[in-house]
């Protein structure tokens, strides 16, 4: 995390005015997307191996780790972020040997994002602000079943926008914690009839090609244990 951190340091100092006070914070982060297509793909995979007890649950909420720094001027602070969410599900499968095997599942995201906000609240303990980021996305399906390599099931990355709604709570020595509700939307989206394809291979070859694709809009929170940067 520290090397992701200094790689953003160097990248918003010449951005930032000379009056500006950096900061640095690190965490975690919990996020959520409707996933309408991919849960419905999972469906079908549960729908075609009725023998089995365990069914596969839906993809519902990430979480990973989140890493920024930023600089703050006036009432306005300017950030780069780095985020990592993850979910992995598992449940049974048979192999091509009849075998029964574990199969995991997994959405993957990486997140970069410059956002600005300003104040829109501020005491000598608690501020709350709002403002928008620039998202960049790059979101992958895999899959993996025991005793094989993972394998990709599709994958997307480019641009999006978002909203930010940082809160902050300042302990005093420079140190503080930060609350971030946010949500993305990017611009892009994935194919997702490879997993089809995987998933319920029996019925896939009799069903269309196209109408699995889908925006993965993600909101969620991130918590971050924040050093320096606070309002004055």
């Amino acid at each position: 995390m520290m090397k992701i951190l200094t790689a953003l340091l160097i990248l918003i100092a010449p951005l930032a005015p000379a009056e500006g006070q950096f900061y640095f914070r690190g965490g975690y982060m919990v996020g959520s997307s409707p996933n309408q297509v991919l849960n419905g793909l999972i469906d079908r995979y549960n729908a075609a191996r009725p023998w089995m007890e365990n069914k596969m649950p839906t993809m519902a909420v990430m979480h990973g780790p989140a890493a920024s720094v930023g600089g703050r001027f006036g009432s306005f602070t300017m950030d780069l972020s780095w985020k990592r969410l993850r979910q992995l599900n598992s449940a049974p499968e048979m192999d091509t040997l009849g075998n029964l095997v574990n199969r995991d599942l997994i959405l993957r995201s990486d997140n970069f994002n410059y956002g600005l906000s300003t104040d829109l609240f501020v005491t000598d303990v608690v501020s709350f602000c709002g403002g928008l980021t620039v998202d960049f996305n790059l979101l992958s399906v895999l899959t993996q079943l025991t005793g094989q390599e993972k394998r990709t099931l599709g994958s997307t990355n480019g641009f999006g926008i978002g909203a930010q709604f940082p809160i902050l709570v300042h302990f005093g020595g420079g140190v503080g914690i930060e609350m971030i509700p946010y949500v993305s939307y990017p611009f892009h989206n994935m194919d997702l009839y490879p997993t089809l394809q995987e998933l319920d291979p029996a019925n896939a070859a009799n069903l269309p090609t196209d109408g699995y694709k889908q925006t993965f809009l993600n909101y969620g929170m991130s918590f971050y244990l924040r050093f320096g940067g606070f309002p004055e």
